[in-house]
């Protein structure tokens, strides 16, 4: 792989990424590879044997073959990566393997994996310039043969077949637009020339052109150009008239003129747009409404909902600042229906695609409203209630944070800005929680998670641990549950592993031929899912909402957990939720018991990677060292922070950690974090949980039933993790944590129960997939997978009875936590 010319120099844990993708194939003496003329959607590498390149000529008689290939060598990159056709045919000279990477997926990969993008530009900007060099030395020859071709015509019609080349794109209907009667008899001209009606642009085209100016001049060029553009447009000729513009107008007058034509009747529709969109910066097409919201519908298509967020919210600043309220509202629904980032859970009336009017569509402006009015009340309280204060605007940043209009960071810092603003707390106690050792944590243990990715060795081990699975079906799901458990420590993000553990699924899946969507391939890839993310509360770094939960909890309380003591107070509910919904997804979807083949892709990526390298090999000493250092923390009087920046130094120096890898940290929810420990701290500094505690232990009903609530561990613990899922289908995963552990963790802590069970029982219940997109994790797992593991109704089945399971845990899991001193 690394002779392929678009591989070359590429990094192995990169070209072991792109080997998943690859299908090897057999190919007898004699049998034909594919066929001068084919349809090139893939390209293939030898592995072994000899093949030959045969072409035959328009009127040759016999092949002429023109090269032999060995192993190593490749065929069918340049033609894959142009979606031209096949310009020889490959056959068989010995019987041989060849390895096969088609195009769908390898487009997948040009798009995660940066270098192997370089590596196509650099390819491509090679076969261009060998492609110019020939144009040049055949341009002589064909610029005589038109200027004789033109001396021929009269000086009328020598001026409509030029200003024909305007049209990159021709058709009848375009030419009867631009030249009336004379249509005819320019496309009668134009085929002397050798140029048809639907040609793209050719070497003809670019000559006439180039005499065109040379007539004119640029400026009269320019006129000419804008009035084409303007008749083809009158006459609906929306293709021709975009392509002049784009072709020689600015971004500007292409985005006008495509909102013109979308909102022209009927509109032009979308596939057409499409290869407009694509050519207009974010810049230009917010300017106007219609192209900035099919550009954001064009960017969801691609997965990119941070880029069509970002268009609609620039849009939506625009027509704000000219006052357009109607505008402003249509965009407003549409980033409410777009943006759907780590923390962003769905509402079920999300399933279906939204309308404007919808109340899911309506969600920005509520939440707006909403935070308009909490802040007037917060303004209007008296100053000697800071309580209440601080209530009414941790509320109005909980509703800016559900509208999805603007990012976590942002609406974090307005809040801290808001507290000194209101007296509330002073700079220093605003931004109290970066100054925090905690912070301090949770930023080493995310950036030493960003070096054990760039290592390989996150990529090495999930290879081994499912190379190494059984054969029988149940197993393997099994272990890829286990397997998606094992990596938590190692990735620290939900949806990292989402996207590991998918394909490693999906690869078993057809290692073993199994239908698309069948019982067999669902059992597989939700087991990978649940090992990825619903059981990630099982270590503390397993996720940035663990490391949440965590700093919320009180001083006592998060000293005695560090990541060996929560692992173990953790281990028992893990191991009946990972049974149960294991059992239970067998159960709702019945695969069948089947042996599987052999894993040869498996082993291809492993050989691709070779031996521990240096960087893995290091990164293994840093996880060693840090954890016997976690472990060892207490006895040496020293935070588990100061480990971890130990540990992130020790990354530094093996060459794992870098200036890249730093700017490829979350830094949107570091600084989210920050100001949730913030929260924290203020709202025990302002005893803002005395006020529930009196609700629930003064007079009145609400206190009567509050005393029964805290009369049994169980029913609280129910309590907390049923108004936990509930808040799933509002609130995000981060904002739900926060919420309700600063709500229930002094009501624990009065029933004589640790804090700590407050953060797990939340965390076993905030990674629900009742709804197809209402866990953004779960969206990444269903396209790493490209939907031909389950369907969302499969999935939905194994989501309640996951959930069902979760209940009976927490309550098997109560004898634990009690013989333990937490209850």
């Amino acid at each position: 792989m690394a002779r392929v010319e678009l591989f070359a120099g590429l990094d192995r844990l990169v070209i072991a990424q792109v080997a998943a993708y690859l299908e090897p194939l057999v190919v007898e003496q004699g049998v034909v590879l594919f066929s001068q003329g084919d349809a090139a959607d893939s390209l293939y590498i030898v592995a072994s044997g000899e093949l030959g390149v045969f072409t035959r000529g328009n009127s040759a008689p016999t092949e002429t073959r023109l090269n032999t290939l060995f192993a190593g060598d490749s065929v069918g990159e340049m033609a894959m990566l142009t979606g031209e056709q096949r310009s020889a045919s490959i056959r068989a000279l010995s019987r041989s393997t060849v390895l096969r990477l088609a195009r769908e997926p390898f487009l997948e990969v040009v798009a995660a994996h940066p270098p192997v993008a370089q590596a196509v530009i650099s390819v491509l900007s090679m076969h261009l310039r060998v492609a110019d060099k020939a144009r040049l030395e055949s341009d002589t020859h064909t610029q005589h043969t038109v200027d004789a071709i033109l001396a021929e015509l009269d000086p009328d019609a020598r001026t409509r077949v030029l200003e024909a080349s305007l049209l990159p794109e021709r058709s009848p209907e375009a030419l009867v637009t631009l030249f009336g009667a004379s249509a005819e008899e320019v496309a009668a001209n134009l085929a002397k020339l050798g140029i048809r009606m639907g040609q793209a642009s050719s070497a003809v085209q670019r000559i006439l052109m180039e005499r065109l100016t040379g007539d004119v001049g640029p400026e009269e060029l320019k006129r000419l150009s804008s009035h084409a553009a303007e008749v083809l447009a009158a006459g609906r000729c929306w293709d021709e008239a975009l392509a002049i513009v784009a072709a020689l107008g600015e971004h500007r007058q292409l985005a006008a003129t495509l909102g013109r034509a979308l909102r022209s009747v009927p509109p032009l529709p979308a596939e057409r747009a499409a290869r407009w969109l694509d050519r207009l910066p974010i810049e230009d097409a917010s300017d106007d409404v219609e192209v900035a919201l099919a550009s954001a519908a064009r960017a969801e298509e691609r997965g990119d909902i941070g880029g069509a967020t970002a268009l609609l919210q620039r849009a939506l600043g625009q027509a704000l600042l000219f006052g357009d309220a109607a505008t402003g509202q249509r965009l407003t629904s549409a980033i409410a229906r777009v943006s759907r980032d780590e923390d962003e859970p769905v509402s079920p009336m999300d399933v279906a695609p939204e309308r404007e009017g919808r109340p899911g569509a309506r969600r920005g402006i509520a939440g707006v409203a909403a935070a308009l009015a909490l802040t007037i009340a917060a303004a209007a309280v008296p100053a000697g209630s800071p309580q209440i204060s601080f209530l009414l605007l941790l509320g109005a940043a909980l509703s800016l944070w559900s509208s999805r209009l603007f990012p976590h960071f942002a609406v974090s810092l307005l809040l801290a800005a808001a507290w000194i603003i209101w007296g509330i707390a002073n700079p220093s106690q605003a931004v109290a929680g970066f100054a925090s050792m905690d912070w301090i944590f949770v930023l080493a243990v995310l950036a030493i998670a960003v070096a054990i990715e760039q290592s390989g060795l996150l990529f090495r081990a999930g290879l081994l641990l499912t190379r190494r699975m059984p054969r029988r079906l149940v197993w393997q799901g099994g272990t890829l549950l286990l397997t998606g458990l094992l990596l938590s420590p190692l990735l620290p993000e939900e949806r990292g592993r989402a996207a590991l553990t998918g394909p490693l699924a999906l690869t078993l899946a057809q290692a073993a031929r199994l239908r698309n969507n069948s019982a067999a391939a669902a059992a597989l890839g939700l087991a990978a899912w649940i090992g990825s993310a619903p059981l990630s509360f099982a270590a503390l770094n397993a996720s940035s909402v663990s490391l949440l939960a965590w700093g919320l909890l009180p001083a006592p309380s998060r000293q005695q957990f560090d990541w060996l003591s929560w692992l173990l107070a953790a281990l028992p509910l893990v191991v009946i939720l990972a049974v149960g919904a294991f059992v239970a997804a067998w159960v709702v979807l019945r695969p069948d018991w089947h042996e599987a083949p052999s894993r040869e892709g498996l082993d291809l990526q492993l050989a691709v990677l070779g031996p521990l390298s240096r960087r893995e090999m290091g990164m293994i000493l840093v996880l060693v060292v840090m954890v016997a250092g976690w472990s060892l923390a207490p006895l040496l009087h020293l935070h588990v922070a100061v480990i971890a920046v130990l540990g992130l130094f020790g990354a530094v120096v093996t060459g794992s950690f870098d200036q890249r890898s730093f700017r490829e940290m979350d830094w949107s929810f570091l600084i989210y974090y920050g100001v949730a420990l913030s929260v924290g701290a203020l709202f025990n500094e302002l005893q803002v949980g005395t006020l529930f505690s009196h609700l629930l232990g003064g007079g009145g009903r609400l206190a009567t039933g509050g005393e029964l609530l805290l009369m049994s561990p169980l029913l609280f613990i129910f309590a907390v993790a049923s108004v936990g899922l509930a808040a799933r289908f509002v609130l995000a995963a981060h904002e739900t944590v926060l919420l309700l552990s600063l709500l229930f963790g002094p009501l624990a802590v009065r029933l004589g129960i640790d804090p700590w069970i407050v953060a797990v029982t939340l965390l076993a219940v905030i990674n629900p997939w009742l709804t197809a997109r209402q866990t953004p994790a779960f969206q990444v797992a269903f396209s790493a997978t490209r939907g031909r593991l389950y369907t969302e109704a499969q999935a939905r089945k194994v989501a309640v009875a996951y959930t069902v399971v979760t209940f009976l845990g927490l309550g098997l899991t109560i004898p634990f936590w009690r013989a333990m001193g937490l209850l």
